[in-house]
């Protein structure tokens, strides 16, 4: 019996002695504490040797550094995978910390929300490698479509997010045809990119073939249409699909054949899996082995159309029955196995062509391939078959919204306004909604490159269309906000309730401006409303959440939060807002779990990882502070957490290093309580002039805070002015009569002023509760 695991490319020996150059590389970066680099070289490594499970084991030895617990996991996996007696892989498992609760792909009957085409049941789950397909419906039974995104159980990077992403982007851009399958748009639910297509009732050819090979003339009817999709792909973005198989050639209900999945084998199909970085225009080991070409082993080659034509060979052999040929031996298989006798005589020579070792030896492209087949059908029929499948005209205006919609989502902004400009040149006069629709995406792109002042014109053209599409008033109202328009704001979210009073989002959008604007009871009235209509949607709590976050009311909105959760367990916001309120009762171990929580669906969230070294800084825990302050700058310079790695420098006694970090904090952004710190070290070394300009500063800043006066005040006492520093803690204990500890600076200036009743009066004042 063969391995279970199917067949392992082979390594060839200058890639081995390369693969354990990188293995000892990276674990002298390792050692070094090069973490980021070490992952690097060992993802490398991955690419080079996949079958080789120390390899994987050193990946995931770095991942965890990383504080990449779950990637980590999967790399120790995919070791098992290869060897499942790995001592090394399987006492990696044991030591890291227990799989987090909670994170699952969607459910079977669960209810998605979507942004674009409302309320979805998930009826069918297919998982395949890194990837999950769900198939939904549509409320209202208005019909299914396919959603397609991550393994939810996998951690993936933000890289692994982008890569996926920009793969998606160029199926978006591909013209509708009638053989390949419709990616609509890409929205993100609960964190993960998902992007939405055409659902094919028909089921996969792969299905299809478990009852049995097909005759000839179906083989050759699916076989050119087969050609005609990736011709079409091929001759518009010059696409290399580069996973080729029974799976992903979908068929709609009537049999006719479309192809899925372009580009997203560079982001499902990888070896090293998630977390390990992949090639640019070069090959990985990406694809399924017994349609691979020879040379998708080959690490490094370049592929192009004819990498594909040597699939569609292998898939030409599977549709007929002629057995399963080894990975990259097509050719020798046909040879040796005689099933080239049983075929039809054109069909094997053209496939012996197509699965010829030498890339320059098989057809150019599916055009010929195509004539090929016409010409086997003509001999094998007895008839010509049909001519080539005309391509669809273009994309239709509605098209253009999805396109738009979709690069909106990928962040390519310029190219949503493009497709915005391009339907509206499309759409006719005799369709107003379609004519509207563009001017919303128009606007949404226009907003998104922070141009809302002109946002607000195209909404307000598309108003004029279609008045009572509540989500423009709502797209209105986002852009008003942006340009500080509030008042107007306000009055569009109710302009909008006129037309639909029972939409949900306007009433959250209005409560959560209110609370902005510390309208508090206004806010409260609004949510109410919202969350009488909408009972399920975890925005509404959330808001009401953050409302009592701002009176004070951590209880209450920390009920609020587990409501939030109990509907969308994978809330990021819900969980870092989690953290936030716990960190504000002191419970900091309990909100360090709760960022960790927030971060497991966000990685890269600067503010989770800036607000959990907080957290571990005040457990004292100072290493994995400075680390998550470190990880947070790999995603992009910020204020705070420069501020971060300063305290925690200063908390350890590494003043300079603390006055650096601070000095970097405050050139992004100026903080009173970054100021403050800064004033607290300068204190501390004695340089009480400078430290008292810092104290100053803050207290210009924010002049509400009564610690920046009191500091103030005792670094102007070090420098001899009493008088001034009297001053400041009056103003200290002005704005909180209740600080004792400003109580008792009073009364130590007063008594260096020789006004030693006064002193002992204060120090009265601190005993018995500092506010008399």
């Amino acid at each position: 019996m063969g391995d279970p695991r199917g067949p392992r490319p082979l390594l060839r020996d200058d890639d081995g002695g390369q693969c354990g150059r990188l293995l000892l590389r990276g674990r002298a970066l390792l050692a070094g504490g090069g973490i980021d680099e070490a992952i690097e070289v060992f993802g490398r490594a991955a690419r080079l040797a996949p079958a080789w499970p120390d390899v994987h084991c050193d990946l995931a030895r770095a991942l965890r550094a990383a504080g990449r617990t779950e990637s980590a996991r999967a790399a120790y996996r995919r070791a098992l995978d290869l060897d499942e007696t790995h001592r090394t892989a399987l006492n990696g498992l044991r030591t890291l910390p227990p799989e987090p609760p909670g994170r699952a792909n969607f459910a079977v009957g669960q209810r998605l929300h979507s942004a674009r085409d409302g309320t979805w049941t998930v009826r069918e789950v297919k998982q395949g490698g890194f990837g999950v397909v769900y198939l939904v419906e549509r409320a209202g039974g208005a019909g299914m479509r396919a959603v397609k995104t991550f393994d939810a159980r996998l951690l993936w990077s933000d890289e692994d997010r982008h890569r996926f992403e920009r793969e998606a982007a160029t199926w978006l851009a591909l013209d509708p045809h009638p053989h390949v399958v419709t990616a609509h748009w890409l929205e993100h639910l609960e964190g993960f990119p998902c992007l939405v297509m055409d659902h094919a009732a028909g089921g996969d050819l792969g299905g299809r073939l478990r009852a049995g090979p097909l005759e000839p003339r179906d083989a050759l009817r699916l076989g050119l249409q087969f050609c005609d999709g990736m011709r079409h792909a091929h001759d518009q973005l010059g696409i290399v699909h580069r996973d080729i198989k029974p799976a992903n050639c979908l068929l709609t209900g009537d049999g006719r054949l479309l192809i899925a999945d372009f580009g997203l084998a560079r982001v499902f199909g990888r070896q090293d899996g998630p977390g390990a970085p992949t090639d640019g225009p070069h090959t990985t080991l990406i694809g399924t082995p017994r349609y691979m070409a020879p040379e998708q082993f080959v690490h490094g080659a370049r592929l192009d159309t004819r990498t594909d034509v040597y699939a569609f060979g292998v898939l030409l052999l599977t549709m007929l029955g002629a057995g399963c040929p080894p990975p990259a031996k097509a050719a020798r298989y046909l040879e040796e196995s005689g099933c080239a006798r049983e075929l039809p005589p054109d069909l094997a020579r053209l496939i012996a062509d197509c699965v010829r070792p030498d890339p320059a030896d098989r057809p150019s492209g599916f055009g010929e391939v195509r004539e090929r087949l016409r010409e086997a059908h003509g001999a094998t029929v007895g008839t010509l078959p049909p001519a080539p499948t005309p391509r669809a005209s273009g994309p239709s205006a509605q098209d253009w919204v999805d396109k738009s919609l979709g690069f909106r989502n990928l962040g390519d902004h310029e190219q949503a306004v493009a497709c915005a400009v391009r339907g509206l040149r499309t759409v006719s006069a005799d369709e107003p909604v379609t004519e509207a629709h563009l001017w919303q995406v128009h606007g949404l792109a226009l907003h998104d490159l922070g141009r809302s002042v002109d946002a607000v014109v195209s909404y307000d053209r598309a108003l004029r269309l279609n008045p009572g599409e509540a989500s423009l008033w709502l797209a209105r109202g986002f852009a008003l906000q942006a340009t500080g328009r509030l008042t107007e704001a306000l009055e569009c979210y109710l302009g909008g309730l006129r037309y639909a009073p029972r939409d949900g989002y306007l009433w959250l959008a209005r409560g959560r401006l209110l609370r902005v604007l510390d309208r508090h009871r206004e806010a409260a009235r609004a949510l109410r409303r919202a969350r009488r209509i909408l009972p399920r949607e975890p925005e509404v709590p959330y808001e009401q959440a953050m409302l009592w976050q701002a009176e004070g009311r951590r209880q209450e909105a920390l009920r609020e939060v587990d409501t939030v959760l109990a509907i969308a367990p994978r809330h990021g916001r819900a969980w870092v807002l989690r953290g936030d309120l716990l960190a504000e009762l002191g419970a900091w171990c309990d909100a360090v779990l709760a960022y960790d929580r927030g971060l497991e669906i966000e990685p890269g969230w600067q503010c989770a990882l800036v607000a959990k070294g907080r957290a571990l800084a005040e457990l004292g825990r100072h290493d994995e502070a400075m680390r998550a302050f470190d990880r947070s700058l790999r995603f992009g310079q910020t204020a705070a957490a420069w501020h971060g790695k300063a305290v925690v420098y200063s908390a350890i006694g590494l003043a300079e290093k603390a006055l650096d970090c601070h000095d970097r904090a405050l050139a992004l952004a100026e903080t009173a309580a970054c100021h403050n710190d800064k004033g607290v070290v300068l204190f501390g070394l004695g340089a009480y002039a400078r430290a008292a300009a810092c104290f100053a500063r803050a207290s210009a800043l924010e002049p509400g805070n009564p610690l920046w006066w009191r500091n103030q005040g005792l670094a102007l006492a070090r420098l001899g002015r009493s008088g001034d520093a009297l001053a400041c803690s009056d103003r200290a204990l002005d704005l909180d009569p209740a600080d004792p500890a400003a109580w008792l600076a009073k009364a130590g200036l007063l008594r260096a002023l020789g006004r030693e009743a006064e002193a002992r009066a204060c120090e009265r004042r601190c005993d018995t509760g500092a506010g008399g």
